[in-house]
């Protein structure tokens, strides 16, 4: 008796097996004449191959890797303002939520602050989000990404003043 696993393709699939070793055992104690065997191929055959195809069903409904988001990994910056050029790092990762991403300035490269409402548009390539720059309250972030750099314009909420930004991905070390 066959016991039913959890995939159904491969309990029909089994079924179609056992019947087919069933005919060659027969096939081996008792001769059949060549019209007997076509006439058993041809009707348990198809159930094999019927049964093989929904096993490749079953096999193909793991999720695929997909190709890494366009902006994943790290990103040198730099802001041309009044007071001179600053330049730091951003990290965009993928997470099951979506895009991720935090910034640090050189200056404290260790202290990054998270990147809030991040919203990628892919078809228009533009890169917007938000993060806390502390004393210089909520920095506000509007790139478009061309040609693998993100180009565009930062908001010092402290300041109400606009600065260039420009980012390149990093090489990886």
């Amino acid at each position: 008796m066959t016991t039913r696993p959890r995939c159904e393709c491969f309990y029909y699939f089994s079924i179609a097996v056992d019947d087919l070793v069933f005919f060659l055992r027969d096939y081996h104690r008792s001769p059949l004449t060549n019209d007997d065997i076509m006439s058993k191929l041809n009707t348990k055959l198809p159930l094999v191959v019927i049964a093989l195809m929904f096993i490749a069903g079953c096999a193909s409904t793991k999720k695929v890797a997909e190709e890494p988001h366009v902006l994943a990994g790290e990103w040198a910056y730099s802001l041309d303002t009044p007071q001179g050029v600053y330049t730091g790092v951003m990290k965009f990762m993928e997470e099951e939520s979506g895009l991720a991403g935090m910034i640090a300035a050189d200056e404290n490269p260790e202290q990054f602050a998270p990147l809030e409402n991040l919203m990628f548009d892919s078809e228009m390539s533009k890169l917007t989000f938000q993060f806390d720059g502390g004393e210089y309250g909520t920095m506000k972030v509007n790139t478009t990404l061309t040609e693998g750099k993100l180009t565009g314009m930062m908001n010092v909420g402290a300041f109400g003043v606009d600065v260039s930004l420009v980012a390149s991905r990093k090489a990886e070390e």
